[in-house]
């Protein structure tokens, strides 16, 4: 099943009696952090819109390739495609870093943590995500920072062989920054061989991450209580 924009779950909004002025601050913030995943998650979605569009020219392109320009065109597309797989990696660990900071502002509105389902919480940001997205640092620092990695490859170069989709088995001296095979990114950071996929599965797995976070505060929504007094 297609994945796209009306599955975009609903931004909770806040809100709890009896708090001071610098807990409701704190409490917008967090609102303002849950609206940011939000918008994360639209971005990754979008990302593999583009992917897919660049792939799809790509196919129309390779027909006309014995035309004029028409060359350019296509190593355009693939820069498109390397464009939205370094997007993707870098939005998807700022994802993580908007769950953590949630997490240490909750730390200044205990009547909200306790309020909400704070294990739930805890537990996506902690077990979820990181299962979903096991190599989200180190991906995310390599299509960050190619020319860092190629500029310490002492610290970066790898012993053993691995096998990567697309190139066989990649020996020890290949020094890999960047290397796309279809919705695959693989790289290479500090002797480690990592990668991204952007594809359905992986924005419908950021989307469960998204959805239990936003159902941790649940209960704290005025909208979602005046929903279900009206089922």
């Amino acid at each position: 099943m297609t994945i796209g924009p009306k599955d975009q779950p609903r931004t909770p909004t806040l809100s709890l009696q009896g708090l001071s002025a610098n807990e409701e601050d704190s409490m917008r913030a967090i609102e303002s952090q849950l609206g940011t995943l939000s918008g994360q998650w639209r971005r990754v979605l979008s990302d593999l819109g583009m992917l897919n569009y660049a792939y799809r020219q790509i196919d129309l392109l390779q027909k006309r390739k014995d035309e004029p320009d028409v060359l350019d065109s296509i190593h355009t597309m693939f820069d498109w495609v390397e464009i939205a797989l370094r997007d993707a990696a870098m939005t998807i660990h700022d994802f993580k870093k908007a769950m953590f900071q949630i997490k240490n502002i909750l730390d200044n509105v205990a009547a909200l943590k306790a309020a909400m389902d704070y294990p739930l919480f805890l537990n996506t940001a902690t077990q979820l995500y990181p299962k979903h997205f096991p190599d989200a640092k180190k991906t995310r620092n390599a299509a960050g920072h190619p020319v860092d990695i190629m500029n310490t490859k002492k610290r970066n170069q790898t012993k053993g062989t691995f096998k990567v989709e697309g190139y066989g088995t990649i020996r020890p001296t290949n020094m890999f920054v960047g290397n796309v095979y279809n919705q695959t990114m693989t790289t290479h950071i500090d002797g480690q061989m990592v990668s991204i996929t952007l594809s359905s599965e992986a924005v419908t797995k950021l989307k469960e991450v998204l959805e239990l976070i936003f159902q941790s505060f649940a209960s704290c929504d005025p909208l979602n209580q005046h929903l279900r007094n009206m089922k």
